[in-house]
């Protein structure tokens, strides 16, 4: 493959070896991507960065479009979204509009406003920073410590000062001990946090400190179900009754349902009446306890 490549370069076709690989290619005198021709590129200087973006003495391009306002010599590709000038960095996706149920990808540029090309860099996962503030898929978003910001699972953040949710500050948390546990649980040294979105509640999104928790021994045991050596939880609701030494979520697969070694709960309720030894669920959110009833479980 080695040898392959020195020819081709004696042959004038290194670029096109680069190109095939990224999906820019050249052929017939002209700049394609993919099968689409690029009318403006200037094939003499045109340059693959990575997969997606290239440049010619006169512009940048994303996957073969031309990036208005962009200055070729000095672009930069930074990853497969960013990239950067010396006026100024982009943001650059290949995106389905699901709104619009539609299944064909669409791409979308977007200059960063206020952004400082000298100091822009990428972080990870869309992430990235300059020497003011941080951005997410180019928006940007103020953070107490730049430099030390890093992003963390399920739309968390933290920097050696505060945590983040949703590029939003959680009040009072402590960023150097901040730790993410799941999609809904996370905590520091001082407190332990749930958080929700549309998946738990269509109305609303946010996050708030689950009182009584202890961060220390806490520990999650399922979807919304959690406890630490003194409480059981559902989300942010402790469950008054609940024996954390036996708690535990009724299954992997059945989320809204817990036990302990007594006790039956739907959600933050308890169930009373029910039957440890012969409690059945049933399909449609019905459950059998001791013959003859039959329990309906309601919202």
């Amino acid at each position: 493959m080695k040898l392959l490549h020195i020819l081709l370069s004696m042959l004038g076709l290194g670029v096109l070896v680069s190109c095939k690989k990224s999906g820019y290619d050249t052929k017939d005198g002209s700049v394609f991507y993919k099968d689409d021709r690029m009318s403006e590129a200037d094939k003499g200087s045109f340059e693959v960065l990575n997969d997606v973006f290239a440049k010619d003495k006169n512009q940048a391009y994303y996957r073969g479009i031309s990036i208005e306002g962009s200055d070729g010599p000095s672009f930069s590709a930074l990853d497969e979204h960013y990239g950067k000038d010396k006026q100024r960095a982009y943001y650059c996706d290949n995106y389905l509009d699901f709104k619009l149920f539609d299944t064909s990808r669409k791409n979308k540029i977007i200059p960063i406003s206020n952004a400082d090309p000298v100091t822009f860099q990428t972080i990870s996962n869309e992430y990235a920073r300059d020497k003011i503030r941080c951005y997410y898929k180019g928006k940007g978003f103020a953070v107490k410590d730049v430099l030390s910001f890093e992003p963390l699972d399920y739309e968390f953040g933290k920097d050696k000062i505060t945590a983040y949710y949703q590029l939003t500050p959680i009040p009072k948390s402590v960023g150097d001990s901040f730790v993410v546990l799941s999609r809904n649980f996370a905590k520091d040294k001082q407190q332990v946090y749930y958080a929700w979105n549309v998946i738990d509640d269509p109305s609303s999104s946010g996050i708030g400190a689950i009182k009584q928790a202890d961060p220390e021994s806490f520990t999650v045991v399922g979807m919304y179900y959690t406890m630490d050596n003194a409480h059981a939880f559902y989300q942010n609701k402790p469950l008054p009754v609940a024996d954390p030494t036996s708690f535990k979520q009724w299954d992997a697969n059945t989320i809204q349902y817990a036990i302990d070694n007594s006790h039956i709960y739907f959600r933050e309720s308890l169930i009373a009446g029910a039957d440890r030894a012969s409690f059945r669920l049933l399909a449609d959110e019905y459950a059998r306890i001791p013959e003859p009833f039959i329990l309906k479980i309601s919202h």
